[in-house]
């Protein structure tokens, strides 16, 4: 319903509702969930802002119980490659809530991988922000 449905309330309940059974439910919804990050970072592309706010919370409330940084670093490396700016803004926004709840042992892991996508990223915003 979340990737064909037009009307963007039921798209943001949809969110919504997946977000709260990923809290609720926990590792129990650790498989859905890794297989819906894909999902949610390409409705980052939407122009609605409350559609885009309903997709970061429901990453939010995902992020501690179903899946860690080194679970969707491929997810992130495929959107951080997109051609469309707001989605990289707001992989970025994820990113660093992602970071920031995420344990040392696994970060010291994964710092390359994520320094070149916030570099790649980063040159990118700051190209449409010249542009602007």
């Amino acid at each position: 319903m979340i990737t064909s449905d037009s009307n963007v309330r039921v798209v943001e309940s949809c969110a919504k509702a997946l977000g709260l059974l990923g809290k609720g439910l926990r590792s129990a919804f650790a498989g859905q969930s890794k297989v819906l990050v894909p999902v949610f970072f390409e409705k980052f592309k939407e122009k609605k802002a409350s559609t885009v706010q309903a997709f970061q919370e429901s990453l939010e409330n995902m992020i501690p119980h179903c899946f860690s940084l080194a679970d969707i670093m491929e997810d992130i490396k495929t959107t951080s490659d997109s051609k469309v700016p707001a989605q990289k803004k707001e992989l970025l926004v994820f990113l660093t809530k992602l970071v920031k709840s995420t344990n040392r042992a696994v970060l010291t892991k994964q710092v390359k991988p994520l320094a070149t996508i916030y570099m790649n990223v980063s040159k990118s915003a700051e190209k449409i922000t010249c542009a602007v």
